[in-house]
């Protein structure tokens, strides 16, 4: 429709509006339910419109005649209406089409908005939202395409296509590609669209340091290494360690634990694994990753708690903990590189990570111990998603296999190592 024939239907618009506007409530009314009417069945008979408002044809024309109007002057104002609101549709269809010209435009497209509102309000951290929309944005700007694009089944393969090379040319870049998939995966997640290729969307977010932990033989020099210091500090960092190792919480737990009394367990699968069926039942606060705090109750074996702190430590002594403990690693994988895997050695000396690989490594050693119980797991160690194991515990097939076939204890160390733990702490 050429832009004079708009014109010509926006002046019986106008006209509708100017006589609206001066009418009672009842005639108004009266009009509206015409206009609706005409909007549901344009090219309907006057008889039919009149039949529906439950008049006569006369009547029909006797009222919009008093108001100053025709049948036909509220078909075409109708026509002007659904017609401005036809191209509104065709610009919007286009503007879609289009890849965004700017990150702001981008935002500003109804389909980021949405996503962006489904996963607030599913509770993801607003840091993994900007890092996910940021990478789709970054994937639309290389290759110019619409955001629209990712829920349009007809291009689902090639957006596959796209976000292959897109992979390749990160991985070319230098950067992490496997935290890439990762916010490709929260995407496709909450998109609701298969925008991966299969082989790529079953491949689960591996922590950056995954195999990090401190195998038994590495914690018995580390118990060797701190009985040389002989002093109250040291004590309470071994003590700090067996604590830690066993309720597989964070640092900030020592300052702030309290424990509760004891508990029985008839389990027996259970009870073997620790290899002992007393255990002691420890309250702590601990901090998620969104800054919340979660109170956790956990259990330590009976025979062990008596090695564990007798009070909380303060914020200095937990501190000094902290330096004794890096010092000792740092001289343990100087001398015994062997017993440091690649990401143990990159956790505790260069992330200096050196007591939060107390977590790790309880976490990695209940999973086994369980046999990838990872529910259960969750809740001795305090996760609150059991999936957040994932990240200790991705064993190609063939090693879960051969792994759940060995059996695994928890053990903080060897019985004799536990009697000199008990002489050193006593003396």
């Amino acid at each position: 429709m050429n832009s004079s024939s708009i014109e010509e239907l926006k002046s019986y618009w106008d006209k509708l509006q100017s006589v609206k506007e001066k009418l009672d409530a009842e005639k108004r009314r009266f009009l509206e339910e015409l206009e609706a009417l005409v909007r549901r069945k344009p090219n309907a008979s006057a008889e039919d419109y009149a039949s529906s408002l439950g008049i006569g044809r006369a009547t029909l024309f006797y009222r919009l005649k008093a108001m100053g109007l025709t049948l036909e002057d509220v078909r075409k104002a109708v026509f002007y209406e659904v017609e401005v609101e036809t191209q509104r549709k065709i610009k919007k269809r286009e503007v879609k089409a289009l890849p965004p010209k700017d990150r702001q435009e981008f935002l500003q497209r109804d389909i980021v908005q949405k996503v962006i509102k489904k996963m607030r309000t599913g509770n993801v951290a607003e840091s993994h939202i900007q890092q996910t929309i940021g990478i789709w944005y970054d994937v639309c700007k290389r290759y110019k395409i619409a955001p629209e694009d990712f829920v349009e089944d007809s291009k689902m393969e090639e957006i596959r296509n796209i976000i292959v090379d897109y992979i390749n040319k990160v991985k070319e870049e230098g950067k992490e590609v496997r935290a890439y998939i990762a916010h490709l995966q929260t995407l496709a997640k909450w998109l609701e669209k298969p925008i991966l290729p299969s082989y790529i969307e079953q491949q689960e977010y591996r922590g950056k340091y995954q195999s990090a932990e401190l195998p038994p033989q590495l914690r018995e020099l580390m118990v060797e290494e701190i009985m040389k210091y002989d002093n109250d500090i040291a004590k309470l960092a071994l003590r700090a360690w067996i604590f830690l190792y066993y309720t597989g919480s964070r640092a900030e737990s020592l300052t702030n634990f309290s424990i509760e009394g004891e508990f029985k367990v008839t389990w027996k699968e259970f009870a073997e694994v620790y290899g002992e069926s007393e255990f002691i039942i420890v309250k702590t606060a601990e901090k998620g990753k969104k800054g919340q705090k979660f109170m956790w109750r956990k259990l330590i074996p009976k025979s062990w708690a008596k090695f564990i702190p007798a009070r909380n430590l303060t914020p200095k002594e937990l501190q000094k903990v902290r330096e004794l403990t890096r010092r000792i690693l740092e001289k343990l994988a100087n001398e015994h590189p062997e017993l440091f895997n690649n990401d143990t050695l990159k956790y505790v000396i260069d992330k200096k990570k050196t007591m939060h690989i107390w977590r790790h490594t309880f976490a990695r050693e209940a999973l086994r111990a369980f046999k990838w119980n990872r529910y259960l797991v969750a809740k001795l160690g305090g996760w609150v998603k059991d999936s957040n194991l994932q990240i200790y515990g991705d064993y190609d097939l063939l090693s879960l296999i051969q792994a759940s076939a060995e059996k695994h204890e928890i053990r903080f160390c060897s019985e004799e190592c536990k009697k000199k733990i008990e002489a050193f702490l006593s003396s």
